[in-house]
């Protein structure tokens, strides 16, 4: 028995217990299963309740909607995304006839004027924290506390 004999098999059990053909599920399934076996040359469509398939037609739909949803908005971003594109491309062709102009009118060097000397050769004045002190003129014991003396 395949997966498919099975779901006819309970969906039928299922229906002889909900007329009142059955009492019990073991009669329901005795009786289903001899009704299988008995027209085994004829296929049976699979019994589906009548709530069943309008639910699987409206999730169907609901499906088929939220699939054409998702493809509108992709085509939108697609829609977007080449005018997008195509709006660079414009900019860029525009910038490279800009450079190509550019590069064919000749450049004038810019006029560098000598450098101010007169900063550099004002001697720096001698300032207490930046002094030129030399080892001599601070004894070490001035410099740290060793305690008291």
């Amino acid at each position: 028995m395949d997966i498919e004999e099975l779901k006819r098999l309970n969906n039928l059990t299922v229906a002889l217990r909900k007329h009142g053909m059955a009492d019990k599920s073991d009669d329901a399934y005795k009786q289903a299963e001899a009704l299988l076996t008995s027209k085994k040359e004829e296929v049976l469509p699979p019994f589906q309740p009548s709530s069943q398939v309008s639910n699987e037609l409206l999730l169907e739909h609901k499906f088929t909607l939220a699939l054409e949803m998702n493809n509108k908005k992709f085509q939108a971003a697609l829609d977007i995304i080449s005018t997008t594109i195509a709006s660079l491309a414009q900019e860029l062709t525009g910038l490279k006839r800009e450079l190509s102009d550019l590069k064919s009118v000749p450049v004038q060097k810019p006029v560098v004027s000598e450098p101010e000397v007169s900063k550099k050769e004002q001697p720096k004045e001698s300032h207490p924290r930046q002094g030129q002190f030399v080892p001599g003129d601070v004894s070490i014991e001035k410099m740290f506390y060793f305690g008291k003396k």
